[in-house]
């Protein structure tokens, strides 16, 4: 791990400081819209939850499963993967009520950690996903800094 990415890491003090400084991220990345919290006892797998527009120009809504620690491949660990794999596919499984009080399912789940995850964690939550191909996304890491050195370059835990 390089001294930036473990500063970058060392930054958020719980997972409730990512969730939040994620949920802000969102909200000034220009394609991310309806940037809503959801982590609490009705959460249903979904930290954040936010709205983007598709290829063909159609509204989807996405999921966030926000861990601040490293994603593993133990069954015991509230990070393990495992645990990771039962909040996306809930994240998937349950359809959020939108303005309208209509039920609307998300259609990706985007894991993000500080962290950086090895590619068998990812592969082990993906491949029990088989049938939702192209639905889970990863940013951990560098691909995670590397958005916040973009999109909110004066953030007060960026001291790179």
């Amino acid at each position: 791990m390089t001294d930036e990415l473990r500063r970058f890491v060392e930054g958020f003090e719980n997972e409730d400081a990512l969730r939040r400084a994620v949920e802000a991220l969102l909200m000034k990345m220009p394609d991310c819209r309806e940037v809503r919290a959801m982590h609490g006892a009705q959460e249903q797998g979904k930290d954040i939850i936010f709205s983007s527009e598709g290829p063909m120009g159609e509204i989807v809504l996405n999921a966030c499963v926000i861990k601040n620690d490293k994603i593993t491949g133990s069954v015991d660990s509230a990070s393990g993967a495992r645990t990771v794999f039962h909040q996306v596919e809930q994240s998937l499984d349950t359809p959020v009520l939108n303005e309208q009080g209509q039920p609307q399912s998300v259609a990706r789940a985007y894991v993000i950690t500080a962290h950086e995850c090895s590619p068998q964690a990812m592969e082990s939550i993906k491949g029990r996903l088989h049938n939702r191909s192209g639905q889970v996304m990863f940013i951990c890491g560098n691909n995670l800094l590397t958005k916040f050195k973009k999109f909110w370059a004066g953030w007060p835990g960026l001291t790179l």
